[in-house]
């Protein structure tokens, strides 16, 4: 077979129609429907000055909130006198008042002492309160009739100190009867009163 009976193998006669081929097409890239499109974007927030609230663009980039303003004024347990009279070593007093004098009558002697102690602080907290509504209740009667405003919030703040002392003096009550605040301190004098005694004993029993 010769190199042109090779070529022209397959080539179709004049008189043979040509046979009807499927054009090959290529597929190009779809276009996304409306839905997926917006599904795949990623939507970032508007920053600019005017769509936000003034004071909201430091919120948002600051990972920590300001505290509330209602944290502001401090509850009674955070004034000084309590947060001192708290922040004493109960347990290692009585740990060495029981490691001393080892009796029931020395333990009831030790928490009455504190009792006492508490009741005092509250009772001059009290006081100082009682001295500032005095002040307000002044200032309230010479700006009565200038200012109804001026009135109304020295009438709250005095309300507000009132109950204040409301609640101290409840707890001096409790206090009597060893509860509410003072019984933590309580508790701890009396463990260390325990664990003393029982150290003392020990050491005698093992020194003999």
């Amino acid at each position: 077979m010769n190199l042109r009976k090779m070529i022209f193998w397959n080539t179709p006669t004049p008189s043979e129609p040509l046979a009807e081929t499927t054009p090959l097409v290529v597929p190009g890239p779809t276009e996304p429907k409306p839905h997926d499109a917006i599904s795949n974007v990623v939507q970032l927030p508007d920053r600019t000055l005017l769509s936000q609230p003034a004071g909201l663009e430091a919120a948002l980039e600051s990972p920590e909130l300001p505290p509330p303003a209602a944290n502001q004024s401090a509850g009674l347990m955070d004034t000084p006198e309590l947060k001192d009279f708290f922040a004493d070593n109960y347990f290692g007093l009585g740990r060495h008042n029981g490691s001393n004098y080892r009796t029931q009558e020395a333990l009831m002697q030790g928490k009455q002492s504190l009792v006492s102690r508490f009741q005092n602080t509250l009772a001059q907290l009290v006081e100082q309160r009682q001295a500032k509504v005095d002040r307000l209740r002044n200032t309230q009667l010479q700006t009565e009739g200038l200012c109804a405003t001026t009135t109304a919030q020295l009438d709250m703040a005095c309300k507000r100190i009132e109950r204040d002392m409301a609640v101290l003096r409840d707890q001096i009550e409790q206090a009597a009867d060893g509860k509410g605040w003072i019984l933590e301190a309580l508790n701890r004098y009396q463990i260390g009163f325990g664990k003393g005694l029982r150290e003392a004993v020990d050491f005698e029993l093992l020194g003999n």
